[in-house]
C-alpha cells in the first residue's frame, strides 16, 4: 500500500529576522560568505537578507477559506500576553509604593542575537548552513514551540514528527541544480563546508534582533526584475517593535 501523499505546501508559519535594524549588518556579513564561497556555489545558493526568518511549521492551505481561517486565527492570538507568559514575574513593590495598575505592560522586548554557522548533514558534503538564534532570556524556543502547539492543535500546520530546531538559513543548494566538473545535469548541488563553518564559528551575523511578531508567509519569494523582494506576508500577528 502506498504511503498517503503529503498535502501541497503553500504557507509556512516564521518569525521574521529582516528588521530594518538587522539588515546591514546581515547583508554586510552574506556579502562576505558570498566571497567565500563564490569559488565552489553560484552566488543563488546564498540566502538574500531579506529572506532570513525563523519557521515555525509548514501549511497546506490552497483555498481562500483556508487561508481565511489560518490567518483569522493569527489574529486571534495575544501574542504579547504569550510572551508576557513566559516571562518571569519580578518581585511585587512594598505595598506603600504600589502603582495603580492600568491594564497589563507590555513585555519586556525580545531580542535574538544569530550567531555561529552550522550544517545541516556531513560538512564533506553540505547542501544547508544555518545561524542560529540566542535569546538571553530563554524565552524564545518556549515562545516558538507554544505557537507552534497552538497551530498545530487548531489542524493548520502540517503534521510534524520532528522537534523545533529554530534556525535562519543562510546557504541553501537544495533547489539548484547541479552543472560543472564531476556533477551530472540535474544533480544536487553538494560543497565542503569545512572553511566556511571555521570562518562563521563564534561570528555574529546580527545582533540585538528585536523579535516583532509571527507570520504566515507565502511559498515561493517575490522577484522583481530577478532580485529576491524576500516572502510574501499574508498575515502578520504584532509584538511590538522592530515592525
Amino acid at each position: 500500500m502506498a504511503p498517503p501523499r503529503r498535502p501541497p505546501l503553500t504557507h509556512f508559519l516564521s518569525i521574521p529576522l529582516h528588521t530594518p535594524a538587522a539588515l546591514p549588518t546581515l547583508q554586510t556579513t552574506l556579502t562576505t560568505l558570498t566571497t567565500l564561497l563564490s569559488p565552489h556555489l553560484p552566488p543563488a545558493a546564498i540566502r538574500p537578507a531579506v529572506t532570513l526568518h525563523l519557521t515555525l511549521g509548514v501549511m497546506s492551505l490552497p483555498t481562500p477559506e483556508q487561508l481565511q481561517s489560518a490567518t483569522s486565527f493569527l489574529s486571534s492570538l495575544d501574542l504579547p500576553a504569550i510572551l508576557r507568559s513566559m516571562t518571569p514575574t519580578p518581585a511585587p513593590p512594598p505595598v506603600a509604593q504600589a502603582p495603580i495598575e492600568e491594564g497589563q505592560p507590555p513585555p519586556p522586548p525580545l531580542k535574538i542575537t544569530l550567531r555561529n554557522l552550522t550544517c545541516l548533514g556531513p560538512p564533506q558534503r553540505a547542501t544547508v548552513l544555518y545561524t542560529a538564534p540566542h535569546d538571553a532570556s530563554g524565552r524564545l524556543p518556549r515562545f516558538a514551540e507554544h505557537i507552534r502547539s497552538l497551530f498545530s492543535a487548531a489542524g493548520l500546520l502540517v503534521p510534524e514528527t520532528r522537534p523545533l530546531l529554530l534556525h535562519a538559513t543562510v546557504v541553501n543548494t537544495v533547489y539548484i541544480r547541479g552543472r560543472g566538473r564531476g556533477r551530472g545535469r540535474g544533480e544536487r548541488v553538494t560543497f565542503d563546508a569545512a572553511e566556511a563553518l571555521e570562518w562563521g564559528r563564534g561570528r555574529v551575523f546580527a545582533e540585538d534582533v528585536e523579535v516583532a511578531g509571527v507570520c504566515i508567509c507565502r511559498m515561493g519569494e517575490a522577484r522583481v526584475g530577478g532580485v529576491s523582494q524576500g516572502y510574501l506576508e499574508v498575515a502578520r500577528g504584532v509584538l511590538g517593535g522592530a515592525g
